[in-house]
């Protein structure tokens, strides 16, 4: 049978786990969470559902333009099982470099057109071509939220803007969890 443990008794699985545990290295089941929940030996945190950006759409598309809004929506699965506690937003490419009012900066339940809760920020930091967002209370598994980012004025060179995302669970030790890239296009209107 080689390193396989076989459970059959209900009682028993505790003992069989705490077996894995030991025999396995730098993982650990906590005996009393889910077994889906992933922390490692030395305190690292990790989503075991990855979220999922959905969606990254701007409330304005032309260049230049003032009053704009950049919405990333993000899904945090169930199966995420930690909470989500800080964002990290980083411009890969686009010649122009947006400067954002980081006291504008909103986190809310739902996308840009079904807002439901807000969640309360306790830091955005600003380096660079990367946004960092921290969150004062972290963001359950099962929540389908969306970060807003307000520019001062859109960038002033067309073309297309990659963001890569970047999420972090809560805990001491966070593993970080990249989503994806998210996509913007700014586009000249005849008159400019």
């Amino acid at each position: 049978m080689g390193n396989s443990i076989q459970c059959y008794k209900p009682l028993v699985l505790p003992l069989c786990l705490l077996a894995l545990t030991v025999g396995s290295p730098g993982l650990a089941i906590p005996l009393s969470s889910p077994v889906y929940a992933v922390t490692l030996r030395d305190g690292i945190t990790a989503f075991a559902g990855v979220p999922r950006l959905i969606s990254v759409t701007t409330t304005n598309n032309t260049i230049r333009a003032w009053s704009a809004a950049y919405y990333f929506t993000i899904e945090l699965p169930e199966d995420a099982s930690e909470p989500l506690k800080k964002l990290e937003i980083t411009q890969t490419q686009g010649f122009d470099v947006p400067r954002y009012e980081a006291q504008r900066t909103r986190v809310f339940a739902g996308d840009r057109r079904n807002r439901g809760r807000s969640f309360s920020i306790e830091e955005v930091a600003i380096a660079q071509r990367t946004l960092t967002l921290m969150l004062e209370e972290p963001i359950p598994p099962g929540t389908t939220f969306t970060v807003g980012l307000y520019p001062v004025r859109n960038p002033s060179v067309t073309g297309v803007y990659l963001f890569g995302v970047t999420a972090f669970p809560h805990g001491e030790k966070p593993q970080k969890a990249f989503l994806g890239f998210g996509r913007l296009h700014f586009y000249r209107t005849p008159w400019i």
